[in-house]
């Protein structure tokens, strides 16, 4: 082998592995910076550094340091003062001096020292306490005692420094703890109970002794946690026990008393529930039947695909039966178009379309009326008198409708307009146009103000052309990240998106965009849109 010192510590190489192995401080080494390497008769490595000498056993790599205090000159030596004579003598020169020696003169010690544990320093929470150990093998400790530090020497004066100690206590721990030359051992938080503590040393030629010093220390008990205190504990915990049970025994009887009229009540409950849930079907079932009536007096799509082959119905009612309603006619080469929205919805709401298109239906058919604001006139005065045959006003029913109203001249193509709080939309030329009707109710207007407080507006018709007309559950519908209304700035931007696509696939966008919005909220009001184009007519 081969044996090379630098500044970083021994390297070993072996030419027939290739292998290098290197030595530091954490191998035994007092220092990495090495001066000089002799081997003596022996084949042991002699080692000058900036620390001392140290001899190194080549084979089991077990190093031994020496320093001033076992004779060198200093512990600084200088690179490559060192010379090997032949008779074996070694000369190691340093800063302060020269060393010569043989080294089979020096011999290693067998002396094992005996180990003395001298004094125990105890803190708790309220007190410090120091207290001399010295033939004294038992070291009794208070309860909730914090920190122990226990401390001893070792009777070795020939090279104390040298000495290197180690512990171990039993009834904590099972391994021997190295702590260097500290005399100290420091503990803290012991639980009650008995430990065994074990101190050895080493001489300066670091042999250990065999026969470690031993210390009992005792910690106390808490005195809730003495055997007393236990069975007190036992004696008081089946005393709660005993009075649990009869606690217990005490309700029990009064949950079974309870039961028994709870039984009572269930019956009771029962027998209101099934009679309910036959009213409830007998309900249902009528509203179902109401609903098969409304929707045969609504047009058939049918009927409104005839009359308005391009156009589209997206109807949703909230309910089973439905307060909005749309309705169509055609006489002569009138064409009449609404979108009603009655007071409420529901069962009032559908009682109301009822009377409203039986009314259209009269004034157009029978009265010949085909101006759309005498329509106006005559189903407000017409539904006043359906709601109202009591001449005392105070017991009459104030209901009404908004409504749309659109009468198409198909000669001319134009279509006259009145409503009363519905609008409708206009789309010509990529831009929307909100034409309002007047700020009334159908059916709550005084016959007082006469015909001329509804307003009509005609206009011509383009092929290009889309008309819409609505009832608010579209814009007033809750919904969004935030839970909020749709409103008609937004209903209005999505018919501009979207005016120039069939009108089936309207229906079904805006049908789509109205469910994506509404999420899980649940629908708060009957919804109605008709959209037709005038290339139809």
């Amino acid at each position: 082998n081969i044996w090379i010192g630098t500044v970083g510590g021994l390297n070993k190489y072996d030419p027939d592995s290739g292998v290098m192995t290197t030595y530091t401080e954490q191998d035994g080494l007092p220092n990495n910076l090495i001066y000089s390497i002799l081997e003596d008769r022996s084949g042991n490595l002699w080692i000058s550094s900036n620390k001392g000498l140290t001899k190194m056993d080549v084979f089991t790599g077990r190093m031994i340091n020496y320093g001033i205090h076992d004779g060198l000159q200093d512990y600084e030596f200088n690179h490559l003062a060192a010379y090997k004579a032949p008779d074996g003598e070694m000369f190691f020169g340093g800063i302060s001096g020269l060393n010569a020696f043989y080294p089979d003169s020096i011999q290693k010690s067998t002396y094992t020292p005996n180990i003395e544990i001298t004094s125990a320093e105890v803190i708790t929470n309220k007190t410090k306490k120091n207290q001399h150990l010295l033939g004294s093998d038992t070291l009794m400790l208070p309860a909730g005692n914090n920190l122990v530090t226990i401390e001893f020497v070792s009777l070795d004066m020939v090279a104390p420094n040298k000495t290197q100690y180690a512990y171990k206590l039993q009834g904590a721990e099972n391994e021997w703890v190295d702590v260097g030359n500290r005399r100290y051992a420091t503990f803290s938080n012991l639980p009650p109970g008995k430990y065994n503590l074990m101190v050895r040393a080493t001489n300066n030629d670091q042999v250990w002794n065999n026969s470690p010093e031993k210390l009992t220390m005792i910690v106390a008990t808490p005195i809730w946690r003495t055997r007393w205190a236990i069975t007190g504990y036992g004696v008081l915990g089946l005393l709660v026990i005993l009075g649990i049970i009869r606690w217990r025994t005490n309700n029990l009887r009064k949950a079974n008393q309870r039961l028994k009229e709870r039984e009572i009540i269930a019956r009771q409950v029962a027998r209101q529930k099934e009679e309910l849930s036959i009213k409830n079907k007998n309900i249902t079932d009528s509203l179902t039947y109401a609903k098969r009536i409304q929707e045969s007096l609504l047009p058939s799509d049918n009927t409104f695909k005839r009359l308005l082959s391009d156009s589209f119905i997206l109807y949703r009612p909230k309910d089973i039966v439905s307060g909005d309603f749309y309705w169509v006619n055609e006489v002569d080469d009138k064409l009449f178009i609404a979108v009603v929205d009655c007071t409420g919805h529901g069962v009032p709401g559908a009682f109301m379309s009822i009377i409203g298109v039986e009314l259209l239906d009269s004034i157009t058919n029978e009265q010949g009326v085909t101006e759309a604001d005498n329509i106006l006139y005559d189903l407000n005065r017409g539904i006043s008198l359906t709601l109202s045959k009591d001449d005392n006003r105070s017991k009459a029913i104030r209901d009404g409708m908004d409504i749309a109203l659109c009468v198409i001249d198909k000669t001319n193509k134009e279509i006259e307009f009145a409503g009363a709080f519905r609008p409708i939309y206009l789309i010509r030329d990529n831009k929307i146009e909100e034409i309002k009707g007047d700020r009334f109710s159908v059916g709550m207007m005084e016959e007082s103000m006469g015909k001329e407080a509804i307003s009509k507006r005609r206009f011509k018709l383009h092929d290009d052309d889309m008309v819409y007309l609505f009832t608010d559950g579209y814009a007033d519908q809750f919904g969004g990240p935030d839970g909020k209304k749709f409103k008609y700035r937004r209903f209005r931007h999505l018919l501009l998106n979207i005016h120039q696509l069939p009108l089936e696939q309207q229906r079904m966008y805006l049908d789509k965009s109205l469910e994506d919005w509404q999420g899980d909220q649940e629908q708060v009001d009957d919804i109605l849109i008709v959209g037709f184009s005038p290339r139809c007519i």
